[in-house]
């Protein structure tokens, strides 16, 4: 009947959290390197195999978020710490943080290994057009690996970019 289609369609439908889904896209963009440094002591009796290192794993990063009247800072905290995470595991060359309404009005410039991320206070507000982030992105950042968006959709989008471009949206729009 209907409640047992339900039960099964809960269990088929298994819903992962945006940042997994964001983490799991990164780190399979990372390039791992192997590496022919010092071999470990414990499988040398083996084989001696290289081992994977991560160095700077992907190129540069640009991130645009949405910092109009309808984000709060405690999502763009979240979205901060998330970030931060990720970073950590990918170890971008350099990341670029966008804080836009309709217009880019902070730029904030992270090298590699010093990913210092700080929520800011949402002081901006106005409209909403994130195709700022990717026009941003082809003027001064042409050759990053991946731009990503986070947003709560009400926005334009633009209808190329440069780059690869990820949508974090927050609502069902």
């Amino acid at each position: 009947g209907g409640a047992l289609g339900s039960i099964i369609d809960a269990i088929l439908t298994v819903k992962v959290p945006w940042f997994e889904l964001l983490e799991r896209y990164m780190t399979n963009r990372c390039h791992v390197h192997l590496s022919w440094g010092r071999p470990n002591k414990r499988y040398l009796r083996t084989a001696y195999l290289p081992g994977k290192t991560r160095m700077p794993a992907m190129g540069k990063i640009v991130i645009g978020i949405d910092t109009s009247g309808s984000i709060t800072d405690e999502e763009i905290g979240t979205f901060l710490g998330h970030l931060s995470r990720i970073c950590e595991l990918c170890d971008p060359e350099s990341v670029d943080v966008l804080y836009t309404t309709d217009k880019v009005e902070k730029v904030d410039h992270f090298d590699r290994g010093d990913y210092a991320f700080e929520p800011r206070h949402n002081r901006w507000c106005g409209g909403t057009d994130m195709c700022a982030v990717t026009q941003w992105a082809e003027e001064h950042c042409d050759d990053a690996e991946v731009t990503i968006i986070f947003t709560d959709g009400y926005t334009p989008t633009p209808s190329e970019a440069c780059t690869d471009v990820l949508w974090v949206v927050t609502t069902d729009t």
